[in-house]
């Protein structure tokens, strides 16, 4: 008979330790092992295994111990292997070579496939360190159908290649109500470790926790490493720290990598995860994450999310992040720090006051709904857990709950209903949140809120009065809503236009409540701001739009507006509209209504619009778009103005789109009055810096018809890109279409007394016109220095400072010199009335004719002189004109700097004094007569130097007693050593004497004769200075013509062919010369002459001028041989010129 021997595996156990069999039970379900102490589990942990030091069975005898990878065991007290396996930090101890090694239960080829029960009790100090194993935990691999359940790890080790977690290693089985306070370690690079489970392979890991220290290269997590194949990780968390080495590691607080149709749900991470690539609760995501969050800190390197890393092609809703998430750069987000384009993160929020970045990092595509940041204080009233839920409270679909008011409160959502209540959302303020079913929620209207509600962000409703304002005029109190903060205003824009947000009334459900009113009467009782900083200093957008309110216009083409608001001259600040799609855009969209002393509205139809500015705003929109309103039809907007900017493409105006007055059978009137618009309007066609269009038609049998802009006033540039831009309006249109003749037909379109500014605006005040009976009368153009000056608020009053029974004054503006107004205003102060009075210019001594000012008295002020003064090439004199209109003094000046009047006498000017300093530059082109004359030079040696002034100079007495002065006579060249050559070249200079006038602007020398006469000053009366011209005199030798050069203006270096007079007595090339001086170029004479131009020139100052010199210039030998022409110069050798020329020192002719 053949024994077949089967192969067992063996482990060197310990020496302390011998496998002890439990005494109880024989592994099955019904009968468990019953596991007390350590020997018994490293027994259970053979007998899984199949370690033949358990497995002793003899099939031929079939006794002892089989096998068995399915048996059943429960714990029955707390186990520990090893004491203080791990130091306080989670690190391991430094001395563990008494440590007892652990073998998992369960491998690769022996699945655990028992159920094991631990019953709530803990198993310790168990120590494991082989970086060449996989499958390591208290189990290795529990094996499909196998379960582990209800056991702690603790102070325990592990130290693997890969797949490794503190309860399980692998996981194909059921592991629930499982934890580890364990220190968990991959570093071969090959990942899969976490703290409950490394390796979950469809699988489920409920109800489990991790709060030891996990560490691993790749796919590394607080409670799995990655979750594959169908798994399943429910009601989990994380609050140990989990960290990541390498260049590729996915490391998340909960889960690495969740993998297509697997499933990660209730579960949350509070611990630290730090790693270049880190999340949260899962950094990788395929499949499902569901109703989890974190509240651990974050560190990344390169993507980084709060809640996930990259959901690739996964879903991920209804999470939160209200941890810190430390990334600045790179995919960072507090959700995400990127997704997929087949991904979907819908419902998910973080705390904006904790992480101020975006939602998520990098979105090339995929499904992204409600992912945004709420504020700490919303995360603490239980909003978020009403989104989380689906803002539901049904049973059926919690996952969350909190505490608000009921017990302890809760800071933010939890997913344990146990001690934490439901979130029920409260009414009217649906921003309040209760633990109470059906409780009131009162909106909070909070000083610094502007009229919105500081939980929900409802719009305060405006106060309605009875008996405070007469807004119609017929002597009775009407019904008139106060507006006084932004809130207010949007709900009146809601009131008009039946916006279900301010308009609830239902005649079954809500007979109370508010009823649409598109006829509403309002006034404004405050200057309100919905935005800052709309636009920039120059009007343009601000570069960021994000965090801006949007405007919805009041009235619109199916509620147009027809009440009366009457701004009561407050403004209305930053409103922002931005859709290049909508029609009527403005304050008010469309009003048939009266607006008035506002700043900005929509469509107006038989209302009024008054006394309202619209500042700080940016209006873009498609057709009938204005500052203060899109279109009024039939109806009066007047006392308003913007300064806004506009844009749009037809029918766009800085006050009204269009004013347009039509109606069938009877008479219409649109009236645009007493507004005024200085921002910026672009559009395409029927532009204009009041109104795009003034349009009257009568479609109708008959009717008179009246569309009128009047007194209106534009400084706003007008940019149309297309046709029919004006600086007032870009089209004027009256069409008559009347049917029958029994009654009027009048049709009018005017536009009168209306200014724009021809700085900001060229072209038309009106471009276009259409119909006999489309006018303008008095549409004028002014400069912006008239609009400041008074002249357009006068004028656009009538002319006239005080009220009339017929018209009454309302333009005003400050005249200010500081501090006031550049163009006309709308709102009287005490002092800003507009005056024409006389002015007088010159400290009164000139009429100048009328002028504006903020009084009745003449006006007296100095010359407005420019800075500098301009040549008059008539007179020969500088002069400066006042720039006073209507003054026409003119001051003359002897210099261009205008620091030395002249004074008219006769045909010519006189100055009384004239200092001229030497050196410094001139440029004189006046011609006048100095009275007194003065000329200081200061010298540093005694030697000659040059001399060139602009004035003649008599030589006196007393002046030649101080100073020497030579006129330059001739330059002559000596040949020292007979060789035919020049040796030296001399400038021959004699002296002058009393007696002898210097001209100006001539070349000459001077000298002080001692030192004492080094601070010259030539005091001269009835000079008429020269001007300022650059002259020379020529002088020749033998080869070379000499030129010497005055100038007036300060010369840098010479080069090689200028020289000025040096303290030695030469001529030499310099390196910069002042004004007043001259100085010396050589050319040649003859062509053909090689000898070059010599370096230095001497000076020689001979006798007097009347004193014939005799100077040898070459001995009788050389004038016998050489030959000269009638000029002094010397002919080659062998010449055959013909004519006088001097041979022998005589002159002959030679023919």
């Amino acid at each position: 008979m053949l024994v077949a021997a089967m192969v067992m595996p063996s482990t060197a156990w310990a020496d302390t330790i011998t496998p002890i069999k439990p005494s109880n039970g024989d592994g099955s379900k019904t009968s468990p092992y019953q596991i007390g102490t350590a020997a018994e589990l490293y027994w259970f942990a053979g007998l899984v295994n199949g370690d033949t030091n358990v497995c002793d069975y003899n099939a031929d005898t079939n006794l002892g111990t089989q096998q068995n990878k399915a048996a059943c065991a429960v714990l029955t007290a707390n186990i520990t292997v090893n004491s203080g396996v791990l130091k306080a930090d989670g690190s391991i101890a430094d001395d563990v070579s008494s440590f007892r090694s652990w073998t998992p239960i369960g491998n690769y080829d022996n699945n655990y496939t028992g159920t094991f029960d631990g019953k709530g009790y803990t198993v310790s100090g168990l120590y494991f360190n082989d970086t060449s194993k996989e499958n390591v935990g208290l189990f290795g691999y529990l094996g499909s159908g196998g379960k582990i359940s209800n056991v702690e790890v603790l102070d325990s080790y592990f130290e693997f290649r890969m797949f490794g977690g503190g309860v399980c290693g692998r996981n194909d089985g059921e592991i629930s109500n499982c934890n580890n306070s364990s220190t968990v370690v991959e570093t071969s690079g090959n990942g899969f470790a976490g703290g409950v489970c490394g390796y979950n392979v469809g699988g489920k890991v409920l109800n489990s926790y991790n709060n030891g220290i996990i560490s691993g290269s790749t796919n590394t997590g607080g409670v799995c490493g990655k979750n594959q194949s169908n798994g399943e990780i429910t009601n989990c968390y994380n609050s140990g720290t989990v960290s990541g080495k390498g260049e590729t590691n996915q490391i998340a607080g909960v889960c690495g990598d969740n993998d297509i149709n697997c499933t990660i749900s209730g579960c949350y991470n509070t611990g630290t995860v730090s790693g270049k690539n880190s999340c949260g609760v899962c950094f990788d995501n395929y499949g499902t994450v569901k109703n989890c969050y974190n509240t651990g800190t974050v560190d990344g390197q390169n993507v980084c999310g709060g809640v996930c890393g990259s959901n690739n092609s996964g879903t991920i809703t209804s999470c939160y992040n209200r941890g810190v998430v430390n990334r600045t750069v790179g995919y960072v987000g507090g959700i995400c720090g990127k997704i997929g384009s087949s991904s979907s993160t819908t419902n998910c929020y973080y705390d904006s006051n904790i992480y101020s970045g975006n939602a998520i990092g990098y979105i090339p595509g995929g499904t992204v709904d409600n992912v945004m940041g709420k504020t700490t204080a919303q995360f603490n009233s239980g909003e978020v857990a009403w989104l989380l839920n689906g803002s539901t409270s049904a049973d059926n679909s919690l996952a969350w709950y909190q505490n608000i008011d009921n017990g302890t409160a809760d800071s933010y959502p939890l997913l344990d209903s146990n001690g934490h209540g439901k979130v029920y959302q409260c009414t009217p303020c649906t921003g309040v949140y209760s633990n109470t079913e059906n409780k009131a929620g009162e909106h909070l209207f909070g000083e610094n809120d502007n009229g919105f509600c500081h939980n929900c962000g409802a719009y305060q409703p405006a106060t309605l009065t009875t008996d405070k304002y007469d807004i119609d005029g017929d002597d009775t109190k009407d019904k008139v809503y106060e507006i006084g903060n932004a809130g207010q205003l949007y709900w009146f824009a809601g009131l008009v236009n039946g916006d279900t947000n301010v308009c609830d009334y239902s005649a079954d459900t809500n007979p109370t409540g508010t009823q649409q009113n598109k006829a509403a009467w309002a006034v404004l009782t405050a200057n309100i701001t919905v935005n800052s900083g709309v636009l920039k200093a120059d009007g343009s957008i601000a570069d960021d739009v994000s965090g801006f309110r949007s405007w919805t216009p009041i009235g619109n083409y199916d509620n147009n507006y027809t009440g009366t608001f009457d701004g009561q001259k407050y403004t209305v600040s930053g409103l922002y509209f931005n859709d290049s799609s909508i029609n009527y855009v403005g304050l008010f969209g469309y009003s048939c209504g009266t607006i008035q002393n506002v700043g900005v509205v929509g469509y107006s139809c038989f209302g009024t619009i008054k006394n309202v500015g619209v500042v700080d705003s940016y209006f873009n929109g498609a057709d009938f778009i204005g500052g203060v309103c899109g279109k009024d039809d039939n109806g009066t907007i007047m006392n308003c103005y913007n300064t806004g900017t506009i844009s749009g493409n037809n029918y766009v105006g800085g006050v009204c789109g269009e004013n347009h007055a039509e109606i069938e059978g009877q008479g219409a009137t649109a009236t645009i009055s007493n507004c005024y618009n200085t921002g910026a309007i672009n559009g395409s066609w029927y532009v204009g810096g009041v109104c795009g269009q003034n349009n009257a038609t009568l479609n109708g049998e008959f009717g008179i018809i009246t569309a009128t802009i009047t007194n209106c006033f534009n400084t706003g540039p007008v940019n149309e890109r297309g046709a029919n831009g004006g600086g007032v309006c870009g089209y004027n249109e009256a069409i008559n279409k009347a049917t029958s003749s029994e009654g009027p037909t009048e049709v009018t379109a005017t536009i009168e007394n209306c200014i724009y500014c021809s700085d900001t605006c060229k072209g038309w005040g009106v471009n276009s016109a259409n119909g006999g009976s489309a006018v303008s009368v008095n549409v004028d153009e002014k400069t912006a220095s008239q609009f400041a000056s008074g002249e357009v608020a006068w004028l656009l009053n009538g002319s006239k400072s005080e009220s009339t029974e017929e018209s009454q004054l309302v333009w005003y503006q400050d005249l200010s010199a500081e501090g006031g107004d550049i163009h006309p205003v709308l709102t009287k102060t005490n002092s800003n009335t507009v005056y024409k009075v006389e002015l007088y210019c010159g400290g009164g001594n000139v009429y100048a004719g009328m002028t504006y000012a903020n009084n009745t008295e003449a006006v007296t002020k100095e010359h407005n002189m420019p800075e500098t003064a301009s040549f008059n090439s008539e007179k020969k004199i500088y002069e400066n004109l006042c720039q006073t209109e209507g003054c026409g003094k003119t001051v003359y000046y002897a210099n261009a700097a205008g620091t030395i009047e002249a004074t008219p006498e006769g045909t010519g000017f006189t100055v009384a004094n004239y200092p001229l300093q030497d050196a410094t530059a001139y440029d004189n082109q006046a011609v006048f007569t100095a009275t007194n004359f003065i000329y200081n030079r200061t010298f540093s040696t005694t030697e000659w130097t040059t001399w060139y002034v602009p004035f003649d100079l008599t030589l006196t007495e007393e002046i030649c007693a101080q100073y020497d002065f030579s006129r330059i006579n001739n330059v002559h060249q000596y040949d020292d050593n007979g060789d035919g050559n020049a040796d030296r070249t001399v400038v021959e200079s004699f002296r002058q004497n009393a007696g002898v006038i210097l001209k100006a602007n001539y070349p000459y020398l001077v000298r002080a004769k001692s030192d004492a006469d080094f601070s010259m000053s030539l005091p001269l009366t009835n000079v008429v200075p020269a001007l300022a011209e650059t002259n020379s005199i020529d002088c020749q030798s033998v080869d070379y013509k000499y030129t010497f050069t005055g100038t007036y203006a300060t010369m840098g270096d010479s080069g090689s062919d200028k020289y000025t007079l040096s303290t030695d007595g030469t001529w030499m090339h310099f390196l910069s010369l002042k004004p007043m001086r001259h100085y010396l170029t050589i050319t040649s004479r003859n062509a053909t002459s090689n000898q070059a131009a010599p370096m230095l020139v001497l000076l020689s100052v001979i006798g007097e001028e009347d004193t014939t010199g005799i100077v040898k210039l070459y001995d009788e030998e050389r004038k016998a041989t050489e030959t000269y022409d009638l000029s002094g110069r010397r002919l080659p050798a062998g010449s055959k010129q013909r004519g006088l020329i001097i041979e022998n020192g005589k002159v002959t002719f030679k023919k």
